[in-house]
């Protein structure tokens, strides 16, 4: 991804999803990208529960911090 598209993207994200931003280890690994354009909306975000999460994304520890992730989502 080119440094303006990257800077655009996370200008736009910052305004759709605030806290997104420290959920993954990074905003445009794969993992990421899929989560996006899985949950489009905070709200949709909180509609589903955690283990429905991570057994989705079969998430790793290392991919994200899942504990709390819909914590993040909260305010949004």
């Amino acid at each position: 991804m080119c440094v303006q598209t990257k800077l655009q993207f996370q200008a736009v994200l910052d305004q759709v999803f605030p806290a997104y931003k420290g959920v993954f280890g990074s905003m445009y690994s794969d993992i990421s990208l899929r989560f996006l354009s899985e949950f489009p909306t905070s709200y949709s975000v909180l509609q589903t529960d955690e283990d429905s999460l991570k057994a989705k994304f079969s998430l790793r520890n290392e991919d994200v911090q899942i504990t709390g992730l819909t914590n993040a989502f909260n305010g949004c």
